[in-house]
């Protein structure tokens, strides 16, 4: 059985070779790591759907804008 595995790309060098970790729970401390953000194999971010449903943006329609 293959194991999942966890891409990172180093933000201040995005050129190195992306950071390859086989296990979840370093991944899931990655995400943390300032320097650091979540790709898949080819390097292309992954955004996390959580992240966006937590922190939705907030809807003003144009009349509240307005002051109206």
């Amino acid at each position: 059985m293959a194991s999942k595995k966890f891409y990172f790309r180093c933000k201040q060098n995005p050129t190195a070779p992306l950071l390859e970790l086989e296990t979840y729970w370093e991944a899931q401390e990655m995400l943390n790591h300032p320097d650091y953000e979540r790709v898949d194999e080819c390097g292309e971010v992954i955004v996390d759907e959580r992240d966006e449903a937590e922190n939705p943006i907030p809807f003003v329609s144009a009349a509240q804008a307005l002051g109206r």
